[in-house]
């Protein structure tokens, strides 16, 4: 199976960090952390000398430790707080949403070739903006745009009406799928692709029927990949030149075009 240089999940990996930098890097942030780690060093330094004085004998290397406690504590702190406020936690959630669909798409076999991030740039030329794809799969079945999402909340995917989050997707799914299906309409232009919403979550239902369609997008659970994929892998749309064709554009198309 040939894949991308990209690995899944990096674009929000990157983007979560490039968030928690942001706040953890900002002026009062910085003063307040030096601040805070120069109390706790006078704290546990001159404590042991008082109780010396007062015929208290302590060990050094007990003060040591709690000094590296509760340093390594006060920036636990700081980081996961800037995770909370920036965003930065669901962008590293999103990542390993993408990491956990890719090992479900690697499942499907040696026969199909995986894309990770794929980056188009919209938007006038002076002002664009970037949209990332986080999967294509090229295989037998198709040509598969895949969206990866992860949810904390309860999300029936079996409902009659839909919730935001899913038609949102969705819609990122189709707008993507147009996307892939412009890049190949030269090479391939009756080539099936297929846009794909893969939900992850603890709280997350499957569909009841393993998939379920909403316009032309197969909306699954990660969770349900055992259902889903083999409709996947029993299915022959493509012969293996149409399938290595494909897979040279996309290639050509990825190297060109990196995340900025």
């Amino acid at each position: 199976m040939m894949a991308s240089m990209k690995r899944a999940g990096s674009g929000p990996k990157k983007e979560g960090w490039r968030r928690v930098r942001t706040l953890m890097f900002a002026p009062p942030v910085v003063l307040i952390t030096i601040a805070t780690i120069a109390f706790l060093v006078a704290m546990l330094v001159g404590l042991p000398a008082a109780l010396r004085t007062m015929g208290i004998h302590t060990n050094r290397s007990v003060a040591a430790f709690l000094l590296g406690f509760f340093i390594a504590a006060f920036l636990g702190v700081i980081w996961y707080f800037a995770a909370v406020v920036t965003g930065g936690a669901s962008s590293f959630m999103g990542a390993s949403a993408e990491r956990w669909t890719e090992r479900e798409l690697l499942a499907l076999g040696p026969a199909w070739r995986l894309f990770h991030n794929l980056v188009f740039q919209e938007g006038p030329q002076d002002n664009p903006w970037q949209v990332d794809i986080d999967h294509v799969a090229v295989g037998p079945y198709g040509v598969l745009v895949v969206e990866s999402k992860y949810v904390s909340r309860s999300l029936d995917l079996s409902a009659i009406r839909l919730v935001k989050s899913v038609r949102y997707a969705t819609d990122q799914a189709t707008s993507n799928s147009g996307r892939i299906t412009a890049l190949l309409h030269r090479d391939a232009p009756d080539a099936p692709v297929v846009p794909i919403v893969v939900f992850w979550g603890r709280l997350v239902k499957h569909p009841v029927h393993a998939v379920r369609k909403v316009d032309a997008v197969r909306v699954v659970s990660g969770n349900d990949a055992s259902r889903w994929r083999p409709l996947i892998e029993t299915t022959t749309r493509m012969s293996s030149q149409s399938i290595d064709l494909i897979s040279e554009k996309i290639a050509r198309y990825a190297s060109n075009h990196p995340a900025c």
